[in-house]
């Protein structure tokens, strides 16, 4: 479970981050601009529907659709869902209109957290496999062979 709330609060970051940066960029004449209220909600918001996932996805662990994914897919795929359904219940729109432009923002949210899931995920194997070429014990650890 503790890997699942490690991958968790990568993609959160993944996302608050660059919104944070975007909420207190300086204005025209330099003066920092201060966090609101509103935009505080907002990160704390995309926080909690990541940190849900493991939890959502572990009540439902005996399933085969959920055995069948590895949990950094789902955390990036549910935590958009629950973002885009936390926001449209709360009243934010961004504009839209269609289905369409829902399942856009989705997979948006859904492919920007990807790469910080993925990587939170197998980045155990990756530091396992560079000690050991660093020993001197395997192969190279690249994908091609030389």
């Amino acid at each position: 479970m503790r890997s699942q709330i490690e991958i968790a609060v990568a993609a959160a970051l993944s996302l608050d981050l660059p919104l944070y940066w975007l909420f207190t960029r300086r204005d025209s004449l330099g003066r920092p601009n201060p966090l609101t209220l509103g935009e505080a909600g907002t990160l704390l918001l995309v926080l909690g529907c990541y940190l849900a996932v493991p939890y959502i996805v572990g009540s439902f662990r005996r399933q085969r659709m959920i055995r069948a994914l590895p949990i950094w897919l789902w955390v990036s795929f549910l935590g958009a869902a629950l973002i885009m359904f936390a926001d449209y219940a709360l009243g934010i729109r961004y504009g839209i209109r269609s289905g369409e432009s829902v399942i856009k923002g989705w997979l948006g949210l859904s492919l920007f957290t990807l790469p910080g899931t993925a990587l939170v995920y197998y980045s155990r194997a990756i530091t396992g496999l560079v000690k050991k070429w660093h020993r001197g014990q395997g192969n190279y650890p690249g994908i091609l062979r030389s």
